[in-house]
């Protein structure tokens, strides 16, 4: 008994919500199923739910109303607290360098903040292409996939295999 990890979509439409990982009984549901095809963090659902008292974050609803809430800032959409909470967690873990000249690089999918990251990491007015290979299983396709990146041309991905 166990959890099904795959690392591509699923034939069938739906396998087990993905919230279901626990039966009723209390045990790990044998028919659950983790996509590991995109980045969806659904399975700890059951957790924040029981964390939530502790885990609930209240901000001024003034706050955020603007996109522009860092305006000084490369990432003027980063909002100052979350930098610094960002910031202090690696401090405390010690898995990311945080120094005040390191930026923090935000997105909401990993194939954004592969661009976020290639963008920072390009020269600023330069035509050529930087190339970033990647072997599985960072990409669900089979082989490995090459992504091409250039400030003036855009964002490509060519699978090799």
């Amino acid at each position: 008994m166990g959890v099904t990890i795959k690392t591509s979509a699923p034939k069938r439409s739906f396998a087990v919500s993905p919230t279901k990982f626990i039966a009723e009984n209390g045990k790990l549901n044998a028919d659950a199923l983790v996509n590991l095809d995109h980045g969806d963090p659904t399975m700890f659902v059951p957790y924040w739910e029981k964390m939530s008292e502790g885990s609930t974050i209240n901000f001024p609803g003034s706050q955020s109303l603007s996109y522009f809430s860092e305006t000084k800032s490369v990432c003027w959409f980063l909002e100052p607290k979350l930098e610094e909470e960002i910031r202090r967690l690696h401090r405390t873990v010690g898995n990311a360098a945080v120094g005040e000249e390191d930026c923090i690089v935000v997105g909401s999918g990993s194939s954004q903040l592969i661009q976020a990251a290639l963008y920072a990491l390009s020269a600023p007015d330069s035509d050529q292409t930087l190339s970033v290979v990647c072997a599985c299983p960072y990409y669900s396709n089979p082989g490995s996939a090459r992504l091409t990146f250039s400030k003036n041309g855009g964002v490509g991905l060519a699978l090799e295999g």
